[in-house]
């Protein structure tokens, strides 16, 4: 089974919103750390995502930034974004958009002096390792936890044949 873009935004949102509830908040500011918008797939399921959480109006996305698929990047947007929203509440929820970024958020949580909940893993639209949803336990902090990194893969060498006539 396949999970379309519209299933992944969707899917991680539900996750996400089911997880903070599971955790006791029943409102809550989330931050949304994405892929380069420049690729389709980030602003497709970007759109999933914020198109389902509008469902659940007691839970704001208060930023979205761009991680740029880059784990320390991601580290240090969610380091200024927990920095920067801790006067007006803080940060119940974050969504990661590829599994392996979650692992910075989850890095900045923890230097951050907070205890990141228990993880799911909801989607990853990041080209090379998308994949369909497997859902593991629950994380309010984020609802992607870290994946194994895949390695990109180098094209096979053409092999020629020869015939003889």
């Amino acid at each position: 089974m396949l999970a379309g873009t519209d299933d992944l935004g969707r899917i991680a949102a539900e996750t996400l919103v089911d997880g903070l509830k599971k955790a006791g908040h029943e409102s809550g500011n989330i931050i949304a750390i994405t892929g380069p918008a420049a690729q389709g797939i980030v602003t497709l399921t970007r759109a999933a995502f914020e198109k389902e959480m509008a469902k659940s109006p007691e839970y704001k996305i208060v930023a979205t930034e761009d991680g740029a698929w880059d784990p320390a990047k991601t580290q240090k947007i969610t380091q200024q974004l927990l920095a920067k929203n801790a006067s007006s509440g803080g940060i119940q929820g974050i969504w990661a958009q590829a599994d392996y970024m979650a692992s910075g958020s989850i890095q900045a949580v923890k230097q951050a002096g907070q205890k990141p909940a228990s993880t799911t893993r909801a989607s990853s639209s990041h080209p090379r390792t998308a994949r369909p949803p497997v859902s593991r336990r629950s994380r309010p902090v984020s609802s992607t936890a870290p994946a194994p990194r895949v390695r990109p893969t180098r094209p096979m060498p053409q092999q020629t044949r020869s015939s003889s006539c």
